[in-house]
């Protein structure tokens, strides 16, 4: 017997992690139940393939799944609004990159693509 479980989503990531003994409270918790003679570890694969859709009262889509195991697991909101708001920077300095290397010489080696790929080194580290 397995003591722990991590099912994948599509993609790879974690839908759920933690004792196999939990899982099923976990996954009821969220509006996911098994019926009566069916096994429990193909319904929920099931589920994460999209193949049998939750209750309608449930709320919970297959694509919404790893998200809901971040959130369940700790991954605050503030946390995810923070990553958003770096990824949108990230992208404001790639598209001006992208401009001000369309405008330069291609001679000048300070400023401009190669300039730009070591600043953009920098801002992801």
């Amino acid at each position: 017997m397995f003591d722990d479980l991590v099912p994948l989503a599509k993609g790879g990531f974690i839908v759920y992690h933690g004792a196999v003994k939990k899982v099923e409270e976990y996954f009821t918790g969220l509006g996911i139940s098994v019926l009566e003679r069916v096994n429990p570890p193909d319904h929920y694969i099931d589920v994460m393939e999209g193949i049998v859709t939750p209750s309608a009262s449930s709320g919970v889509n297959y694509k919404e799944l790893p998200l809901r195991w971040m959130l369940h697991d700790g991954v605050s909101k503030q946390g995810l609004r923070e990553a958003k708001i770096q990824a949108a920077e990230y992208l404001i300095l790639l598209l001006a990159g992208a401009c001000l290397g369309s405008i330069t010489k291609p001679s000048d080696q300070t400023f401009g693509d190669a300039g730009y790929a070591h600043s953009t080194i920098a801002v992801c580290e």
